[in-house]
């Protein structure tokens, strides 16, 4: 019984663990999308896209 509780808690210990990790990967996908969006932004290439998509439709 005690080579389980061992192992239970051992498992326990490395979810928590993954969990973290995957939640802090998680937050910094989200801030480089932000990032990512923001420098788009900035040169303009949001704009060239709804320009593009304009024209489309006119089309």
């Amino acid at each position: 019984m005690k080579a389980l509780y061992a192992e239970k808690d051992r498992l326990i210990e490395l979810r928590d663990m993954q969990r973290e990790d995957f939640s802090n990967r998680r937050d910094y996908e989200r801030e480089l999308r932000t990032v990512s969006a923001n420098i788009d932004m900035i040169l303009g290439k949001s704009h060239e896209k709804e320009q593009q998509i304009e024209k489309e439709k006119n089309l």
